[in-house]
C-alpha cells in the first residue's frame, strides 16, 4: 500500500500497529516548527514536498524508528554498516535537525528494498539531515577515508564491484554539505567537506529512488557517480523534490544536480536558484538516455546541461541511448544574467573538448591522437512540449547550444516565450543541426536569429522555420498571467489543440508538472496542446444543498456568491415515498449523468434515492439498515462511473476507544446488495485530549479521482487517502479547522469549492454561514464565508451539491470576519497605507515596532506562521514596502486568493526594500501577505490607479 504525503498538511498524523488484530493509532499534536535558519532559502519552493507515491509502502522485516521517544535516539545508532535487506529506517521529525551523516551499502532487491524514509512534523515538516558540524557514527561503513568528506547522505559500495541496490530515500531534507561547513569523521578528527561535495552522493549504485527530498545548500545538491572499475550507478531517479541554493560561489564546476549514470529520470521535481554568486549549471547531466520531464526548472548558468560522459565514458558510451536524451513537458526558466553574451538554456554534446572536431578520424579520448568531441554526446535530442520562458533584460538568450556541427535535436511543441526587452534572442549558439517542427516562439520586440550573434559553425543548420508560429506581442501566447509566472494556457491561446502527435522514440506526454501533486494527469481531449500544460476547461465546483430533516424542505443553492439572490435558491419538498422526518439526506450523483439530486437514509433503514432535482414520486429504495448511524456519499469505486451510498458503524474498543468502520454499496438496483467494508479505526479518541460529536464526509483529497473517508470531531479533521474498496485506511492527513463561528457546533462537509479538482472542507452553522477553505494545509486560518441564510428553516443539515454544469463561482464570497455589507461592493483604499494602520486587518499575532527609518515611524513584524496581513485596495498597482536582513524570512503576497510573489527578505545586509506587483484590473482587489517562513515585516503599501 502506498503511502502519500501532503504539501504543509500533517502526514502520518497516525501510526498503525497491530495490536492483538486491533489497528491503534497514535495523534501527534501540532507543535511551532523551531527550525535552525539555513544560509539559503528557496524563492518560491513551498515548504515540503509535494504529494507523492510512496516506494515505501509495503511490509518489511527490520524497522528502525529514529528520533525523541523512538527506540534509536540517533541516526547513528541504527546498524546501517550490517542493514539487511527488507529494511526500513524511519527518521521522525523532531525540531533541531539531526547533524549526522549517513552512509547505506545494502545490497537489496525489489522485492526486499532498504527504505529511509522521514516521517514528518505536524505542520508537514521534512526531517533535517544537516552536514555543518554533522559527526559519523561507527556504525557507518565508509569503505574508504576519503568519501567521508563528499557528502552527507551517501550511497556506498565496496572495492570488491558489488553495488548497493535497491535504496529508496523519502522525504528527507538533506542541506549544508558546503566547503566552509565542518564535520566530524568516523576516527574522530575534524574535516571541512570537499569543494565539491553534495548533500546527496551516490558513490556507486543501481536501482535508486530520491523521492520527495529537499536538497539545499550544499556544493552538489545531488552528485552520482561512474566510471570503468566497478563504481557503477544504474538506474537512478530523482523525482517530486525540491532542489535548491546549491552551488560553490565563485565556481562553475558545482552544479544543483551533477550526475553521471546508466539511465538517469528527472521528474516531477522543483529547480530553483542556485546559491548566489555561484555560476554552476541547474540540471548537470554525464548520463546515457536521460530523461528530464515534468519538472519545473528555473534559473542555473545553464538551465539544463546534458554532455558527455566523463570517467565513466568506456561503459556509458556502449550503452544503446547513450546519444539520445529526452527533455520534454518542462517549464524552463532562463533568468537574467550578469553576461551581455547571454546563456543557453539547455545544453547538449560535451564540454571537455571545445566546439571544433579534429579533422581525420581520431577516436574518442583525451589523450594526444584523440578527438574529444568524437566522445560527445550526438543525439537526437528530443526537446519538446516544453515552456520556455527567456529573460532578455540583461543578455542575448539561446534556446538551444549544440556543441559542435556534429550535435543533432528535433524540437516541436514548445512555447518560447520572451520577457523583457534588451537583447537578442537565438534558436541555437553557433553550431549544430536543429529541425523545428511545430512551435511558438513570442520574441515580443527582441530579434529572433538562427545562430547567437549570426556565427553559425559551417556545417551548422536550422531547418523548418515555416513551422514556428512568431509573435510580437506577449499577449498572443495566451498564458493565463505570464507577469505571475502561471504559464497555464487562456481557452484563446493558439497553443491548444495545435501540438504534433507524439511518435516514437519520442516518449509520450501523459503527466505535467503541478505545485501541489507535483504531477498530474494530462488532459487528454483527443488533440495535443503545445507547451508543457494541456488547457483544461475550469472544473465544476460544488456548492451547497441544505435540508430541513424536520419539515422534508430542500433548497440546492446554485453559487458560492456571499449572500446569494434569491433567485440562486431552488427550494422544493422532495416527496420521499415513506415518512423520512429526522432521516439524513445527501447529495449524489446516482446515475453517472454529472449532476447530484437526492437521498435520504430513512429511520426505517432503507436508503432512498432519486434522479430527479426538485419534487418527485420517482424514487427508489436500498436496504441498508445501520439505524441511526452517519450516512456518507462518494465515487468509492473507481471502476463506476456513479456515486457509491456507505454508512459508519461504530463500537468501543476499550482501552483504545470508539473504533469505526464503513459500510459502502455502488449497487443501485435496489432490495439488499452485498456491502463492502472498510476498517475506519480508532479516530481521534477522548484519551488524547479530542472531543466533541463525530461527523463524517468524503472528498477526492488527492486529485486521484476516487473519494475516500474524513472525520471531524471538535476543531479537527482527520482523513484518508485510501479508497474504501481497500479493507484497511490509513488516515494519514489532518487539518486544523478551528471553530469559526460559536453559534453552535455546525456541520462539516467537503467539496471542492474552487474548481481546482481537489475537495476541501467547511462548516456549516444554523444561522446559514458557511465558512470554507480552498486548501488542505494544517492551519492557514483563511476561510471564505458564504452567508446563504435560513430559507427552508432550522434545524437544517448542509451537503455538497452540483447541478450538470456545476455551481458558479460569483464572489468568492466575503473574507470571514469582514465588515462590509454583503449587499454592495466594498470600496477599496488608494494612495499611501501604513501597515500598522487599522485599514489593515491582521490575523495571527504582530507587533507594532517603532523605528525611526520607517515609514509614519513603525512598522509590524510577526512570527507566527499561522497569521497574515489583509488590505482591500482599488487600482492597478501596489508597492509593498518592507525589512530585510539576517533576521528576517520568507512570505507570499496573495492577490484576489492567487499566490503572485513570494518574498525572500533574507539579506546579508539589514534594510529597507520593496516588492511591486503592477499589471492588475483596475478595479478592488484583496491583497494578503502570508508568513512562510521566519520572522517578516512589513513597513507600508502604496496604491497607484491609472
Amino acid at each position: 500500500m502506498a503511502f502519500f504525503h501532503t504539501r504543509k498538511a500533517f502526514a502520518l498524523l497516525f501510526v498503525f500497529s497491530i495490536i492483538a488484530g486491533f489497528i491503534a493509532p497514535t495523534f501527534l499534536h501540532p507543535q511551532q516548527t523551531a527550525l535552525a535558519a539555513p544560509p539559503i532559502s528557496a524563492p518560491k519552493a513551498p515548504p515540503n514536498p509535494p504529494v507523492y507515491p510512496s516506494n515505501c509502502g509495503g511490509i518489511f522485516a527490520n524497522v528502525y524508528n529514529v528520533g525523541t521517544g523512538q527506540p534509536y535516539a540517533s541516526i547513528g545508532a541504527v546498524p546501517f554498516s550490517s542493514l539487511p535487506p527488507s529494511s526500513i529506517v524511519r527518521i521522525h521529525y523532531r525540531a533541531t535537525p539531526y547533524y549526522e551523516k549517513v552512509f547505506v551499502n545494502t545490497i537489496a532487491t525489489a522485492n526486499q528494498p532498504v527504505c529511509i524514509v522521514g516521517v514528518p512534523g505536524p505542520n508537514g515538516e521534512l526531517p533535517i539531515i544537516d552536514g555543518q558540524n554533522a559527526t559519523t557514527s561507527a556504525n557507518m561503513e565508509t569503505h574508504y577515508d576519503g568519501s567521508q568528506q563528499r557528502g552527507l547522505f551517501t550511497i556506498i559500495g565496496a572495492d570488491d564491484g558489488l553495488l548497493p541496490a535497491y535504496i529508496y530515500v523519502e522525504g528527507l531534507h538533506f542541506r549544508n554539505a558546503y566547503q566552509d561547513y565542518t564535520f566530524t569523521a568516523k576516527n574522530g578528527t575534524v574535516r571541512n567537506y570537499t569543494t565539491n561535495a553534495a548533500a546527496v552522493y551516490v558513490q556507486r549504485g543501481e536501482h535508486i529512488r530520491i523521492t520527495g527530498c529537499i536538497i539545499s545548500g550544499s556544493g552538489n545538491g545531488l552528485f552520482a557517480a561512474t566510471d570503468d572499475d566497478g563504481n557503477i550507478t544504474r538506474d537512478l531517479t530523482l523525482e517530486y523534490s525540491y532542489v535548491y541554493g546549491n552551488g560553490v560561489v565563485g565556481r562553475d564546476r558545482e552544479h544543483n544536480t551533477y550526475t553521471e549514470s546508466i539511465g538517469m529520470v528527472y521528474q516531477y521535481n522543483y529547480f530553483s536558484a542556485l546559491r548566489p554568486g555561484s555560476m554552476g549549471a541547474n540540471i548537470k547531466d554525464r548520463s546515457s538516455g536521460t530523461i528530464v520531464r515534468y519538472n519545473w526548472v528555473d534559473g542555473g548558468a545553464i538551465v539544463v546541461d546534458l554532455v558527455e560522459s566523463e570517467y565513466g565514458h568506456p561503459v556509458l558510451s556502449q550503452q544503446p541511448n547513450y546519444h539520445t536524451a529526452w527533455v520534454y513537458g518542462n517549464v524552463l526558466i532562463n533568468r537574467p544574467t550578469s553576461s551581455a553574451n547571454g546563456r543557453s538554456t539547455v545544453h547538449f554534446g560535451g564540454d571537455n573538448g571545445g566546439d571544433t572536431p579534429i579533422p581525420g578520424t581520431q577516436p574518442c579520448g583525451w589523450d594526444t591522437g584523440q578527438d574529444p568531441t568524437d566522445c560527445y554526446r550526438k543525439g537526437p535530442l528530443y526537446f519538446f512540449n516544453n515552456t520556455v520562458i527567456l529573460h532578455v533584460s540583461s543578455g542575448h538568450k539561446t534556446l538551444l547550444r549544440l556543441q559542435t556541427d556534429e550535435q543533432y535535436a528535433t524540437a516541436y511543441n514548445n512555447i518560447v516565450h520572451v520577457v523583457g526587452t534588451g537583447y537578442n534572442i537565438s534558436y541555437m549558439s553557433y553550431r549544430g543541426q536543429l529541425n523545428l517542427g511545430l512551435n511558438i516562439v513570442n520574441r515580443n520586440s527582441s530579434p529572433l536569429t538562427d545562430f547567437h550573434l549570426n556565427q553559425p559553425g559551417p556545417a551548422s543548420t536550422v531547418v523548418g522555420h515555416t513551422n514556428v508560429t512568431v509573435f510580437t506581442n506577449p499577449a498572443q501566447t495566451g498564458f493565463v498571467n505570464a507577469n505571475a509566472e502561471n504559464f497555464y494556457l487562456l481557452p484563446t491561446s493558439p497553443a491548444i489543440n495545435n501540438g504534433t502527435p507524439i511518435l516514437s522514440p519520442a516518449l509520450p506526454v501523459t503527466n505535467e508538472y503541478h505545485a501541489t501533486l507535483g504531477a498530474r494527469v494530462r488532459n487528454n481531449d483527443g488533440a495535443l496542446d503545445m507547451g508543457a500544460f494541456e488547457y483544461t476547461p475550469s472544473l465544476a465546483m460544488d456548492t451547497l444543498a441544505v435540508f430541513n430533516p424536520n419539515t422534508e424542505a430542500a433548497s440546492l443553492i446554485n453559487t458560492l456568491q456571499d449572500s446569494p439572490p434569491p433567485s440562486a435558491n431552488l427550494n422544493f419538498s422532495p416527496t420521499p415515498p415513506a415518512a423520512v422526518v429526522n432521516g439524513q439526506w445527501v447529495m449524489g450523483d446516482w446515475d453517472g449523468n454529472g449532476q447530484k439530486s437526492p437521498g435520504v437514509h430513512a429511520p426505517n433503514g432503507v436508503f432512498y434515492f432519486t434522479n430527479v432535482v426538485g419534487s418527485t414520486t420517482s424514487w427508489n429504495g436500498i436496504w441498508f439498515g445501520l439505524f441511526n448511524k452517519p450516512a456518507v456519499v462518494g465515487r468509492f469505486n473507481a471502476g463506476i462511473n456513479r456515486d457509491c451510498f456507505g454508512v459508519v458503524d461504530n463500537a468501543n474498543f476499550p482501552p483504545y476507544g470508539m473504533a469505526f468502520a464503513l459500510y459502502f454499496t455502488c449497487d443501485n438496483a435496489g432490495g439488499n446488495p452485498p456491502k463492502t467494508f472498510q476498517w475506519l479505526s480508532v479516530l481521534l479518541p477522548d484519551n488524547q485530549g479530542f472531543s466533541g460529536a463525530f461527523q463524517f464526509t468524503a472528498g477526492d483529497f488527492d486529485g486521484n479521482g476516487v473519494d475516500s473517508i474524513a472525520v471531524r470531531r471538535g476543531p479537527f479533521i482527520a482523513w484518508t487517502n485510501v479508497p474504501p474498496t481497500t479493507v484497511e485506511s490509513a488516515f494519514s492527513y489532518a487539518q486544523y479547522i478551528g471553530t469559526p463561528s460559536s453559534v453552535d457546533y455546525g456541520v462539516v462537509l467537503g467539496g471542492d469549492w474552487d474548481g481546482n479538482g481537489l475537495d476541501s472542507f467547511g462548516l456549516f452553522y444554523q444561522d446559514g454561514a458557511f465558512y470554507r477553505r480552498n486548501d488542505l494545509e494544517w492551519n492557514t486560518g483563511r476561510y471564505l464565508l458564504q452567508r446563504v441564510g435560513v430559507p427552508i428553516g432550522t434545524p437544517t443539515n448542509a451537503v455538497n451539491w452540483r447541478g450538470h454544469t456545476g455551481g458558479t463561482g460569483g464572489s468568492s464570497g466575503s473574507e470571514a470576519g469582514s465588515d462590509s455589507p454583503s449587499t454592495q461592493t466594498p470600496l477599496g483604499l488608494v494612495g499611501h497605507i501604513e501597515a500598522e494602520s487599522p485599514d489593515v486587518t491582521k490575523q495571527g499575532s504582530w507587533t507594532i515596532q517603532s523605528a525611526p527609518t520607517a515609514s509614519g515611524g513603525h512598522y509590524v513584524f510577526s512570527s507566527d506562521l499561522s497569521g497574515a496581513l489583509t488590505l482591500q485596495f482599488e487600482g492597478t498597482s501596489v508597492e509593498i514596502a518592507y525589512l530585510e536582513g539576517p533576521a528576517f524570512g520568507t512570505f507570499t503576497v496573495l492577490i484576489d486568493d492567487v499566490g503572485v510573489r513570494t518574498v525572500i527578505a533574507t539579506n546579508a545586509t539589514a534594510g529597507h526594500a520593496s516588492t511591486v506587483v503592477n499589471y492588475l484590473t483596475d478595479e478592488v482587489h484583496t491583497l494578503q501577505i502570508v508568513p512562510i517562513d521566519g520572522t517578516i515585516a512589513v513597513d507600508t503599501f502604496n496604491i497607484s490607479t491609472p
